[in-house]
């Protein structure tokens, strides 16, 4: 008799338990799939971008509701949950093309990357051309690995690094490299938002750039000789569009940078903490409006934030909003990720070959792509 209760008592516990589970899988599928449909309207709307950056995990968990629900045998609800999926996974495929070669796929399986062949390749002529390999790096204002950041700079030894969210501690830390990267520039910014350019080549200019067109600095742009050839590069930190209010000064300083990519005559080189996804549409509408091009395109899906020391933590899908892009006949031979170095951000590292004698691209020749 008691076993009788028993197996009727867990017969019960079990449909009870099968019949939550499925309710909460129909709320979290219609759920995240009002958030696939939201971000299909980036970049018109910022609720709709902060949808569309979420794009990857949204689609991992749709597949992973997907299968689960299919193990239970409610097969309507897993086919609607694995169309979703099918769909953010179609607007995530141009970032897996061939283009650069396949250097760090991140936390992305990298078997499932696409290998370019030779009808995909396109014809080119070689030019000469002089590497330049570039650093940017958010340190983070709480960050106190202070030798472990300057340990990862010599090791990587770039020619010019980029540093975000610098206050005078951090200033004063990485003057030290000054052994190294002899030219050295640091703006203050507000509260701790400060960028500093080190740099092992000589530069003929350095200025500060207030991206939102007015209050503090946000941007340091410096005129690097690389052997014999001027080349800009600019550092940034634009601001985490969270609210209405710093969606809008984004969006103009987004606008600002496309205006300056197309109108300096040198190559250029933007770097930094975009806080901005390549999912979001004004992504795009950077590199088309500003003539530019992703160094990190084809590389695959990384994280750049939040970056952790954890082994299994690290290797979570998080959001790549750090970012180097170029102008129109640089070419990125690689795009890497460094190590942990204290900071919520990995650092970035780009190895780049600009042609000599680089021209400003025409206004009338789209580069989204590279």
């Amino acid at each position: 008799m008691f076993t009788e209760h028993a197996k009727r008592f867990i017969a019960v516990a079990r449909q009870a338990f099968i019949g939550a589970f499925v309710r909460a899988a129909v709320v979290c599928v219609a759920g995240l799939g009002l958030l696939t449909l939201l971000g299909l309207l980036s970049p018109h709307f910022w609720l709709a971008d902060r949808a569309a950056d979420l794009r990857v995990q949204v689609a991992l968990l749709l597949g992973l509701l997907a299968m689960v629900l299919g193990l239970t045998r409610h097969l309507g609800i897993a086919a609607g949950a694995t169309s979703l999926a099918l769909v953010n996974l179609v607007l995530l495929w141009p970032l897996l093309s061939p283009g650069l070669p396949r250097v760090v796929p991140g936390w992305w399986p990298g078997f499932l990357l696409p290998t370019p062949t030779e009808a995909q390749a396109e014809p080119f002529v070689l030019v000469p051309a002089t590497p330049l390999q570039v650093l940017s790096v958010n340190v983070w204002f709480r960050n106190n690995h202070y030798a472990a950041m300057r340990a990862a700079v010599r090791a990587a030894a770039p020619d010019v690094a980029v540093f975000l969210e610098v206050t005078p501690r951090w200033q004063r830390e990485l003057a030290l490299l000054r052994d190294g990267w002899p030219y050295q520039r640091w703006v203050p910014g507000a509260g701790h938002d400060g960028v500093m350019v080190l740099s092992r080549l000589p530069w003929s200019a350095a200025s500060a750039v207030a991206l939102e067109g007015v209050g503090p600095y946000d941007a340091l742009r410096v005129t690097v000789d690389l052997a014999g050839q001027s080349v800009d590069v600019l550092g940034l930190h634009l601001r985490w569009p969270v609210t209405p209010g710093n969606a809008a000064a984004r969006e103009l300083a987004l606008a600002r940078l496309a205006t300056m990519a197309r109108q300096t005559p040198r190559p250029l080189v933007l770097l930094g903490d975009f806080n901005l996804t390549p999912h979001d549409g004004a992504f795009e509408r950077l590199l088309v409006n500003g003539g530019l091009v992703n160094a990190a395109a084809g590389s695959g899906l990384m994280t750049t934030w939040p970056a952790s020391a954890g082994r299994w933590v690290g290797r979570l899908p998080g959001l790549q909003i750090d970012h180097c892009l170029v102008s129109h006949g640089i070419r990125a031979e690689s795009f890497v990720l460094g190590p942990w170095v204290g900071s919520d951000h990995r650092p970035v590292l780009v190895r780049l070959e600009v042609p000599v004698r680089l021209n400003a691209p025409r206004e009338d020749r789209s580069t989204s792509r590279p």
